[in-house]
């Protein structure tokens, strides 16, 4: 990793951050100011740099037709809620840049609020280690069938994403006579 920010600055340095050390730093200072091993970035200059992956965690509408073009990273994996607008998507997809959206990368937290809502019906009670376990079974499973019909279909993957869900809807919707 080799830059982070909040939302008034962040930190890079083309060698890597010593992540443990920032951490411990960020929760001392609430701030990057001062973090020996990387120098000070504005977030506009973090999402401009040429770095394999990119992503925005924080606001949605964070790459938008104004800073689009200084996008060079490869892969962005939304872990906020709609960080890349429609026009972004559009523009980052002919690019060829591979957008995982937000609803396979940062779906984890509604998947385990559901293993929380099982376990209470159920009388289960899964340790840690099995929660991630199922977590991470789910994730992948989501992820591959996403990008199998992304490659299948030749779209990109926000557009395969809701039309997987939408085809689970329809089985369900069958399932229960409602169609």
């Amino acid at each position: 990793m080799v830059a982070v920010s909040d939302v008034k600055n962040g930190i890079y340095n083309p060698d890597g951050l010593n992540i443990p050390e920032l951490v411990a730093h960020y929760s001392r200072k609430f701030s990057f100011d001062d973090f020996s091993t990387g120098k000070k970035i504005n977030n506009d200059d973090l999402l401009a740099l040429d770095v394999d992956v990119l992503a925005p965690c924080a606001l949605d509408g964070t790459i938008n037709s104004h800073n689009v073009s200084e996008i060079k990273a490869r892969i962005i994996v939304e872990g906020a809620n709609g960080p890349v607008t429609a026009n972004a998507n559009e523009i980052l997809s002919e690019r060829k840049c591979m957008i995982v959206p937000d609803i396979l990368a940062n779906g984890g937290g509604v998947v385990v609020s559901y293993f929380e809502w099982v376990q209470d019906i159920s009388w289960l009670f899964w340790d840690e280690h099995q929660v991630r376990e199922k977590l991470r079974t789910i994730m992948y499973r989501s992820f591959d069938k996403v990008y199998e019909f992304s490659k299948k279909n030749n779209i990109d993957l926000r557009s395969a994403s809701m039309a997987v869900s939408l085809i689970r809807l329809e089985g369900a919707m069958r399932i229960r006579g409602q169609i």
